[in-house]
């Protein structure tokens, strides 16, 4: 293993014992129950979230902006723009997204065609891509870019849903509930555009 990875995963280590410590005895992304998951959704849908439920909310998602940096950088970047942005456009460049195999693909065998997509995927073709974009498009001409609008589910959607793996657990979080950050000015929609190095 090379000595950046090394130095790279310590570092994540040490981030994430800080975070659980400091976080001892409250709820948080790595501890959190599908139970209390479960509950809170309730409370979500008959409009009765308690101050508890709201900060749990927030923690779960800071937790996931700032610990999916390390891992989904794209992904990370689009939910905190789309909870704490201001609903501007966000351009993101992205070596990765340009060197996947879901990308590449996508471009095979179509270079007359200037607008191609919606692209959907699983979470296990291309996590990274999967989790920040879904329903993409590709603008093939001169300067390739990938693009969406960007727009969780809506407050009464009961169906669309976010499975996590964390720490060799499986967490769904109903994504109607990101609609928590809409009384405090989040939630706007905005399209990104996902670019590539020069």
């Amino acid at each position: 293993m090379k000595k950046g990875k090394i130095i790279f995963l310590f570092i994540i280590a040490l981030s994430l014992i800080y975070y659980i410590i400091i976080n001892h005895g409250t709820y948080n992304i790595f501890t959190i129950k599908q139970e209390t998951i479960d509950n809170i959704s309730l409370r979500f849908d008959d409009n009765s979230l308690t101050k508890e439920d709201k900060k749990t909310l927030k923690r779960i998602y800071d937790n996931i902006i700032f610990f999916g940096w390390f891992i989904y950088p794209e992904a990370s970047n689009i939910l905190k723009h789309y909870i704490y942005g201001n609903g501007n456009d966000l351009e993101i460049i992205s070596r990765y997204f340009f060197k996947s195999a879901v990308i590449k693909k996508s471009l095979e065998n179509k270079q007359n065609i200037e607008l191609i997509g919606p692209i959907t995927l699983r979470i296990q073709d291309d996590p990274r891509i999967a989790y920040a974009i879904n329903g993409f498009y590709i603008k093939n001409k001169n300067n390739v870019e990938i693009f969406q609008k960007i727009d969780f589910a809506k407050i009464n959607d009961r169906h669309t849903y976010t499975t996590f793996n964390i720490l060799n657990r499986e967490i769904k979080i109903p994504d109607r509930l990101i609609r928590t950050f809409e009384t405090d000015g989040g939630c706007k929609e905005f399209t990104v555009r996902i670019i590539n190095t020069k």
